[in-house]
């Protein structure tokens, strides 16, 4: 899988996204990540963005928004959560169970569609 970051200049609303393309079989093949230098009419600190270079490497690993706060994931910015927590790791493991954990080679579908945390 191919990961390709790069920055746009926009000035917009927008200060990172992540794009996933996927196969005929449903799995993803690359990511692009976008991350923004200015948004909101700011310029962003460098700390602002190494945090959401992690948030959007998070979508790319298959992470979508936390439904809490204190995490990395959160939809918003919070500085002092700047890891993924344990119980999204347990996701990430979760959703790559056949590589990662069965040691396999070839792709299957995961059984589990969400993982609450």
């Amino acid at each position: 899988m191919d990961i390709k970051i790069s920055f746009r200049n926009d000035n917009g609303k927008v200060a990172g996204q992540t794009i996933t393309n996927f196969d005929s079989d449903g799995f993803i093949f690359n990511n692009q990540i976008l991350l923004a230098e200015k948004a909101f009419g700011k310029q962003l600190s460098k700390n602002l963005i190494e945090y959401l270079a992690k948030h959007e490497i998070g979508h790319v690993l298959g992470l979508g928004h936390a439904n809490f706060n204190e995490s990395l994931m959160s939809s918003l910015v919070y500085h002092s959560h700047n890891e993924i927590s344990d119980c999204e790791r347990k996701a990430i493991a979760e959703a790559n169970k056949w590589k990662l954990l069965d040691n396999n080679s070839l792709p299957t579908k995961s059984q589990t569609k969400k993982y609450f945390c």
